[in-house]
């Protein structure tokens, strides 16, 4: 009889610890665990964010000129041995120093990229002797521009995809125009000064609204404009 009341003993306490331990113990662990799982998945995913996040402004960076493009910490676009500087405010890019600026090209991230649809006006001030290829390449809305009498060379493309430009007024000092200048700009009608002695092939090609060019006399050659 006591034999018996001892393995019934035994055994309720064996089914008892095996039920709490199935039940309650494991159920409370996982919940803890998976918060904590949780809680760790978060912060490596925080984690990798900021490093991503971070990875992207140093690839903004590494595109940008030197410089923010405001009037207190202007870009610095000069050539070498130029010192030339250009911000951007309210609509208008303005471009000052001395020299000729940087040459850029279709695979360049120019700094003011993001915000050339804004810019309206572009105003480049005596001093600045030569403006580089696609400088102003894709500026669309820009209709009003101001070429100052130092001025000596536009590159290749420089005001090409400029749409809303309907005329422009060629300083006398300038002697060359690079190729595809003027490509595909809204330029009507426009006069070459005699001064010029260099025009590139299409430098206005595309010009769809260009409806008179007025040549200088001593061009001894006209390229496939």
């Amino acid at each position: 009889m006591k034999r018996r009341l001892f393995r019934t003993i035994i055994s309720v306490f064996c089914i008892s610890t095996i039920l709490i331990t199935c039940f309650f113990p494991v159920n409370v662990l996982a919940v803890e665990g998976d918060n904590i799982d949780d809680r760790d998945v978060e912060t490596e995913d925080a984690e990798i964010s900021i490093v991503q996040n971070d990875a992207e402004e140093s690839d903004e960076i590494a595109f940008v000129t030197a410089g923010a493009g405001t009037v207190d910490d202007p870009w610095d676009i000069g050539k070498e041995g130029g010192k030339v500087f250009a911000k951007v405010e309210a609509g208008t890019m303005t471009i000052t120093g001395t020299g000729a600026t940087k040459d850029f090209n279709l695979l360049d991230r120019r700094p003011w990229e993001s915000i050339k649809g804004n810019i309206t006006k572009v105003v480049v001030e005596e001093g600045i002797t030569g403006l580089g290829n696609y400088l102003f390449y894709g500026f669309y809305r820009m209709s009003n521009l101001s070429l100052p009498t130092s001025l000596k060379t536009i590159g290749s493309c420089t005001f090409s995809n400029t749409q809303a430009l309907k005329s422009i007024r060629f300083p006398d000092s300038l002697t060359t125009i690079g190729e595809g200048a003027f490509e595909s700009s809204g330029l009507k009608t426009l006069e070459i000064p005699d001064s010029v002695t260099s025009l590139g092939q299409s430098a206005f090609r595309n010009c769809r609204n260009l409806r008179s060019i007025i040549l200088p006399e001593n061009m001894t050659s006209i390229p496939n404009l």
